[in-house]
């Protein structure tokens, strides 16, 4: 309907003064009469899922199975529990008096890290109530209620290795969920920090806490909560410390899809009213003070002042997060942002010298001294700026290859999987082959694209495509079957290549520039310094030093274009191409 309404307004609006001369008073105000209830139309259809719950009686929850204690499941019973189950309780209950339904049916969704946006998407849940982070990124594919929780991330590891701060984990391998809001800032601060870490990459929250309990990474790295409730349900909760700072505060909220603002309306409503009258305080003393079945005690976890702030001014405010710079500029064609560039640079430069030559120049020079003193300082400080140019041009080729050996590092982690599918089950190899191929579609398809519009790319259906190929290995049937065997654990360390690969592109195409500020400070004071230099130049001819001043100043906008087309490599046309992908794709998949 917003398309159709879309289209009827572009074709009607360039005849509106046609309109206006030969329609009656009476004609105009029916057609806008038609305009505006069109919009009503359009704007009630924006949001139906309360609509669908109406009709149906029934909404669909999402739930995390280890989220302990935000969402979790219990063996003793069959419907989730914990803290943010109870608060989405609540919506619902309100969501009931709001639609006047009295036996609305609740059906409750496992969901995880990577099928949680995709399922709400694609309306297979209405809302996800596990321990999802509202996060900038995300808010531009789902929306997000008034924050129940401010969380924090958190390393959960073993009291013995004596591991106490982030700094202590340089070198060491550590667990992580891909689709976790976590993944991309751990590379952050390798890059700030110059950390190196080992990863092992985890489809869920169970299985990452195995990793440091049978010590193949020595730490987890998750949301503070999560790791708290894993670390109870084990033998030994006493065997397993934190970081003493951790890594951010992460705002926990319940999701659903975007534009549904009656929903949110109530959903804010909701928990806004239970900060207020200290129904979430109670929540939270219930889930993490009180003793749970579950666990065979209590998480004695204190409320950090970030969720007493919460409790005591609710906001909907997202995390924290580093300013995205926007690519749309070297999306339009070179020559044109270029000729600005080169325009701008000669008009400043002939400008320039047209009023110092007006005000400090007469013409002929004669001084002999004058002209070698000002070709020696035009040397000098254009030898200075030539290194620095160089120099940056220099790193942006490297970041240039770099990103293009990425693509082909991922594309033939893709490409070793299938080869290591060997030795399986034909079904199991067929299934490995068709989970491949919907992964490298995806990232043709789908990914590609955004990096090219200089998008931030969170691609959750390559998260949830490469989750599934993760699940698929990790439940292949090796019993009796030694070959099998082999074939698991290879293909496991491939997945995991794909997971490392994957993190890294995704890091590499963010449309922020690779070069430092101070390096562009640097860029653009060494050419403005030269330019001015050239003015000094004791030319007799006046045409021949406009013509000497246009040479300099080209040359250095040219080379600031060339800097700029290879400073973002994944975006536009120009960037590096997705055509190791294909290859693999024609190669080992199809």
């Amino acid at each position: 309907m917003l398309v159709q309404n879309s289209w009827i307004c572009a074709k009607v609006t360039p005849r509106i003064r046609v309109l206006h001369r030969k329609m009656s008073i009476k004609y105009l105000i029916y057609f806008f009469s038609i305009l505006y209830f069109s919009s009503i139309q359009v704007s009630m259809s924006a949001s139906d899922t309360l609509e669908d719950i109406k009709q149906s009686k029934q909404i669909n929850i999402g739930y995390r199975g280890s989220s302990i204690p935000l969402s979790f499941i219990d063996n003793t019973r069959s419907e989730p529990l914990g803290y943010n189950i109870d608060v989405c309780l609540s919506i619902i209950k309100n969501i009931k008096t709001e639609l006047n339904i009295s036996d609305l049916r609740v059906n409750f969704i496992k969901v995880d890290g990577a099928s949680r946006i995709p399922m709400l998407t694609d309306k297979k849940i209405d809302l996800e109530c596990g321990s999802t982070t509202h996060t900038l990124d995300r808010d531009k594919f789902v929306s997000f209620s008034v924050s129940t929780i401010i969380d924090e991330d958190q390393a959960i590891t073993k009291k013995s290795l004596g591991i106490k701060s982030i700094a202590d984990l340089n070198g060491k391998m550590i667990a992580v969920n891909p689709s976790s809001s976590i993944t991309l800032k751990i590379r952050a601060i390798e890059i700030k920090d110059g950390y190196k870490f080992s990863r092992i990459y985890v489809p869920d929250h169970k299985e990452g806490f195995e990793m440091v309990q049978n010590d193949t990474a020595v730490a987890y790295i998750e949301l503070r909560s999560v790791l708290a409730g894993l670390a109870y349900k084990s033998k030994e909760p006493e065997n397993y410390t934190f970081l003493e700072e951790p890594f951010d505060e992460q705002p926990i909220a319940i999701m659903m899809r975007k534009g549904e603002q009656n929903l949110k309306s109530i959903a804010d409503r909701t928990i806004v009213g239970m900060a207020r009258n200290g129904e979430l305080d109670k929540l939270y003393a219930k889930w993490f003070f009180s003793d749970i079945s579950s666990l065979g005690g209590s998480l004695h976890l204190a409320k950090n002042t970030a969720t007493i702030r919460q409790y005591r001014d609710p906001t909907d405010q997202p995390a924290a997060e580093e300013g995205i710079i926007i690519g749309s500029i070297f999306n339009l064609p070179v020559w044109l942002w270029g000729g600005v560039l080169v325009f701008s640079y000669l008009f400043l430069s002939l400008t320039g010298l047209y009023f110092f030559i007006k005000i400090f120049r007469k013409y002929p020079i004669e001084d002999k001294h004058q002209l070698e003193f000002s070709n020696m300082g035009l040397s000098a400080v254009g030898g200075m700026t030539s290194l620095i140019f160089g120099f940056t041009l220099v790193v942006t080729l490297t970041a240039y290859n770099t990103a293009a050996n990425l693509v082909i590092e991922e594309a033939n982690s893709i490409g070793v999987m299938q080869k290591n599918s060997v030795g399986i089950d034909a079904a199991d190899k067929e299934r490995i082959k068709q989970a491949l191929t919907k992964y490298t579609k995806i990232v043709i398809d789908r990914e590609w694209q955004d990096q090219r519009e200089g998008l931030p790319v969170f691609s959750f259906s390559g998260n949830a495509a490469i989750n599934d190929l993760h699940q698929i290995i990790l439940n292949l049937d090796t019993t009796d079957k030694k070959t099998a065997t082999i074939a698991q654990s290879a293909l496991l360390q491939g997945i995991n290549a794909i997971y490392k690969a994957r993190m890294n592109r995704l890091f590499a195409a963010t449309p922020k520039s690779k070069i430092p500020l101070i390096l562009w400070i640097m860029l653009f004071t060494s050419s403005v310094v030269t330019i001015t230099c050239s003015f000094l130049i004791g030319y007799r001819n006046r045409l021949l030093h406009y013509v000497t001043v246009s040479i300099i100043s080209l040359t250095l906008s040219l080379f600031l274009v060339l800097i700029l087309y290879i400073d973002r490599p994944y975006i536009g046309n120009k960037g590096v191409s997705s055509e190791p992908y294909q290859i693999t794709l024609e190669n080992f998949v199809l």
